[in-house]
């Protein structure tokens, strides 16, 4: 098989395609032409470039229906609906590209019609999955051992970028990748620091009018994500300073604010400091407001493990 792969891109030294009315012996199956270590497909279009870039989708194709069937497989073996959840979240992020494609030959039907026959080695793909993802499932594992209610909520949320990478990984090697941490010890450690309860106390000092509103956030936040709040709790304070400026605003027909927050959590495992800074710009003052509510519930969303401090 190398020898005839060999043989095609010698002919191609010449010419850029096979230029003959009989069909290539590869068109009528070209996965009896493509080796093991390679995915290969074959691409039609109205040009060279087309045929190639075709070529390349149906590769990308393969790839993500090989993710699904081998998602679907996973999911029953593990049978957990948290990380069926995740790993149905697929974006084929790395091997999106498929950078690395050869084309083995190209044929051209007739003066409109051109057919690429192309591969892309499964080795390079792999190579380029595990650039991202070995730096995540690091990161995830340092979180997972700092056994801190925050950490541990980093290490669930970068799932959201772990799974899609390692279904990619699975898929294509069709291998199942061990993991240590896995989603599931994640979320029992979570589950088990949410008994412990958290008594939280939070201050925010300002003369904007949104003071109120940002507590509010803070407490329905920490109960979005399963924290029980009581009195008995560890105790978690939250102290903050916000403070909110007209600008000048250089477009017309808009107004602008910039907003400020500073936040201080003392909590028993550590001591933490946050702080949100942005220009906020809407048509009214109206549309202002829910503006900078939206920024503001977005950034405490997104920095949750560095307020729950237990």
């Amino acid at each position: 098989m190398k020898n005839f792969i060999f043989l095609l891109l010698i002919s191609c030294a010449s010419s850029p395609y096979l230029d003959s009315p009989d069909p290539p012996s590869w068109m009528a199956s070209f996965p009896d032409f493509c080796e093991e270590e390679y995915l290969c497909a074959v691409g039609e279009g109205k040009s060279i470039n087309q045929a190639d870039d075709q070529a390349k989708s149906e590769i990308l194709k393969g790839i993500q229906s090989d993710v699904s069937s081998f998602s679907e497989f996973s999911e029953r073996e593990n049978s957990s609906s948290h990380e069926s959840s995740a790993n149905m979240q697929l974006t084929l992020s790395s091997s999106g590209n498929l950078k690395a494609t050869e084309v083995v030959e190209r044929w051209r039907k007739d003066e409109n019609t051109f057919y690429s026959f192309s591969k892309v080695k499964i080795s390079i793909l792999l190579t380029e999955i595990n650039a991202e993802l070995d730096p995540l499932l690091k990161e995830q594992k340092f979180l997972y051992r700092d056994n801190n209610l925050g950490s541990l909520l980093k290490a669930k949320k970068l799932e959201s970028k772990i799974s899609p990478l390692l279904s990619e990984y699975e898929a294509i090697s069709r291998v199942k990748r061990e993991r240590s941490p896995s989603l599931n010890q994640i979320i029992r450690r979570i589950q088990s620091k949410r008994k412990m309860g958290i008594s939280l106390s939070v201050h925010i000092s300002g003369d904007t009018g949104q003071e109120y509103l940002v507590k509010n956030l803070i407490k329905s936040l920490f109960i979005k994500n399963g924290l029980k709040l009581s009195s008995r709790g560890k105790r978690v304070d939250i102290d903050g300073q916000m403070n909110i400026h007209p600008i000048n605003s250089k477009i017309n027909g808009f107004v602008q604010k910039k907003v400020e927050l500073t936040l201080s959590i003392q909590g028993r495992a550590r001591e933490s400091k946050l702080q949100f800074q942005q220009v906020v710009s809407a048509r009214s003052n109206s549309q202002l407001n829910e503006r900078i509510k939206f920024e503001i519930k977005k950034f405490l969303e997104d920095n949750i493990g560095n307020l729950a401090t237990i």
